[in-house]
């Protein structure tokens, strides 16, 4: 994911998630998808990402867990199915990992994404 239109999508993703996060660096975002525990899920419209989340997987003393993370969908391309598909995806890449646990917290205003 060297390109920066996909960082930059990255990036608007997570603004439409939370006013609160600071843009990634691309130093930020090499980091993670070097590390061999994390992984970031994209959804594509052509060349655009138009949906994301990230799967961090949690090696503990008694259990392999896994946490969902930042999953997001454009706000123009929401109802469509995305942020489901996405979910199983990143459900599906937890199982390969060997997890046993999985977390996913939502802001309970986000009706759509708590219905899983």
């Amino acid at each position: 994911m060297e390109d920066t239109s996909a960082l930059d999508d990255i990036c608007r993703l997570l603004k439409q998630l939370s006013t609160q996060i600071a843009p990634a660096p691309p130093a930020t975002l090499k980091k993670m998808l070097g590390h061999p525990d994390t992984e970031i899920w994209v959804a594509h419209d052509g060349a655009r990402v138009v949906g994301m989340g990230t799967l961090i997987v949690l090696q503990k003393l008694y259990v392999i867990s896994s946490n969902v993370e930042d999953i997001v969908v454009d706000e123009k391309h929401r109802g469509q199915g995305l942020g489901m598909a996405l979910m199983r995806k990143l459900l599906e890449r937890a199982r390969v990992h060997g997890a046993e646990r999985v977390e996913f917290t939502s802001n309970p205003s986000r009706t759509a994404g708590n219905t899983m």
